[in-house]
């Protein structure tokens, strides 16, 4: 009976351990490099505080926590799924076309892990894409459209793993994807 007790709070306690591990994975930080888009406006004064106060919209940011997405009439729409925090630093110019400047952001982002079943696409944007069709796309979430484009998907979860300029005009993004 002893034996089975004993049995029973190591099972027990190594129960509860996971689930406080598990509590700690599901809102886990980490830094990503997030980019934004912006159309410029008269001065450099208003671009830095525009770029402080409404640069880094959440819904930016959502594209790297897990999302679902769908295909429809209208195009491809993104809608995160669970709650996110973050810290960010001060953005840097890191490329311009016309009145499109793109920055690149350090930031800190608390928030629950994706899902670790799917697949991961790799996916490149140019700057010039970003403006196609109805007014301006952010990077991360032309990156999903383009991820759920090359794996055949209408419908699932998306979220961006990783983005990275390679070049002047392009970005490499990696995303998760699955049904």
């Amino acid at each position: 009976m002893a034996r089975f007790v004993t049995t029973f709070i190591a099972i027990g306690a190594f129960a509860s351990l996971a689930s406080c591990a598990w509590g700690q994975a599901a809102a886990a930080s980490r830094t990503i490099t997030c980019y934004v888009v912006v159309e410029e406006g008269a001065s450099s004064d208003a671009n830095s505080l525009y770029l402080q106060k409404m640069g880094l919209d959440p819904e930016l940011l959502r594209s790297f926590c897990p999302s679902t997405f769908a295909r429809g009439p209208t195009g491809f729409a993104t809608r995160a799924q669970g709650t996110f925090s973050y810290q960010a630093d001060a953005p840097v110019l890191v490329d311009r076309s016309g009145k499109l400047a793109m920055y690149e952001v350090p930031v800190k982002l608390k928030a629950d892990a994706p899902p670790r079943s799917g697949t991961k696409v790799t996916v490149i944007v140019d700057f010039a894409d970003i403006r196609k069709g109805k007014g301006l796309v952010q990077p991360s979430i032309k990156a999903m459209d383009y991820a759920a484009d090359k794996a055949g998907l209408r419908s699932g979860w998306a979220w961006i793993i990783s983005m990275k300029r390679i070049g002047e005009g392009k970005l490499e993004a990696v995303v998760g994807i699955s049904k």
